[in-house]
């Protein structure tokens, strides 16, 4: 199938597609015309990768995953951590800028046992 098919499949844009090609996450095959094939299973990795960015897991992750050093839950569960972490930060932040709203000062405001956000 050609880069528009698996536009459509993947819902990637074709220059997404290449860089993901030029970065060696999927290999392509090429026509003898030079044009690009596609096959199901290129097609399905490129849905993997597409589901994985989303979730905000880097390509370097990514990388990790294709090359078959960490499998597929390996990054979810480090992705899910991050997330805590993050969720953690978020409400911490919150914290303060709520307290500077109520007139705090800074001193008070940041004197809550917590760790400030980042």
């Amino acid at each position: 199938m050609n880069i528009s098919d698996v536009e459509r499949l993947t819902g990637l844009l074709a220059t997404t597609i290449r860089y993901y090609e030029s970065r060696g996450l999927v290999q392509v095959k090429r026509k003898g015309n030079g044009y690009r094939t596609y096959d199901k299973k290129t097609v399905e990795i490129l849905r993997q990768i597409r589901l994985l960015r989303e979730l905000g897991i880097s390509l370097a992750d990514i990388r990790l995953w294709r090359d078959g050093v960490v499998s597929r839950d390996e990054l979810i569960v480090k992705r899910l951590h991050t997330m805590d972490d993050d969720s953690v930060k978020t409400q911490n932040c919150r914290r303060v800028c709520e307290a500077l709203l109520r007139g705090d000062d800074e001193a008070t405001a940041l004197s809550h046992d917590f760790t400030f956000c980042e």
